[in-house]
């Protein structure tokens, strides 16, 4: 009789190991499941938002470039096809963040006058066709250089121009604010700086800077 109740004790013990998986295990396997399915969304997300930044930032960078071209290359062409004097130099109006000038940019034949200057995160630009636009260009109200989708998620927190009175980096900075007529006749370089971030970004502002040499006498 021994011996058969040691068979069936084994036999039971038998059965127990391969009775499969019990409530206990799995509750521990989803557990251990959901672990892993966080790890992996998490790192999914931080991966997403890097990318989203990056791409920001690259946006900001090319925005930032964009418009700093464009005022550069206006800048250029000041006194294009104008004959300034001591008191009505080619620059019309010089401070730290505005610039109103003379120039024959399309080359019509006709100078006109032009505006670049900063409003609300916005960089503008204005453009007086009259004959008496040395008078008005200061007031005029310009087009956004940005477009109207851009203009609502990127902000330019600052437009910087700094003039100069020789071409080489070796020139001394006319530093009086607005400079006056017989400053803003020696003009012959000017630097520009804007920066530009995302207008829900906390990242510090991009700084694009450029240096324009005047091409006319100015």
């Amino acid at each position: 009789m021994k011996p058969a109740r040691c068979d069936l004790a084994r036999l039971r013990r038998l059965a127990r190991a391969d009775a499969g998986m019990t409530l206990v295990d799995v509750h521990v396997a989803l557990a251990l499941l959901g672990i892993m399915s966080t790890g992996v969304f998490l790192g999914f997300q931080a991966g997403l938002s890097n990318w989203i930044i990056t791409q920001q930032y690259a946006s900001e960078q090319q925005n930032g470039r964009t418009t700093v071209n464009r005022v550069a290359r206006a800048l250029r062409m000041t006194g294009y096809n104008y004959t300034g004097t001591a008191t009505a130099p080619a620059f019309i109006y010089a401070s730290n963040n505005e610039v109103d000038f003379y120039a024959d940019i399309d080359n019509t034949g006709t100078v006109q006058c032009y505006r670049f200057y900063l409003n609300n995160g916005v960089v503008y630009e204005a453009k007086d066709t009259s004959t008496s636009c040395g008078s008005s260009i200061t007031g005029e109200t310009g087009n956004p250089l940005t477009t109207s989708v851009e203009a609502k998620t990127l902000t330019f927190t600052e437009l910087d121009f700094a003039y100069y009175d020789a071409e080489d980096l070796s020139g001394g900075q006319l530093t009086a604010t607005p400079l006056s007529a017989s400053d803003r006749a020696l003009v012959r370089r000017v630097e520009v700086t804007v920066k530009v971030k995302g207008v829900s970004s906390s990242e510090t502002p991009v700084s694009i800077v450029t240096d324009i040499v005047i091409r006319q006498g100015a």
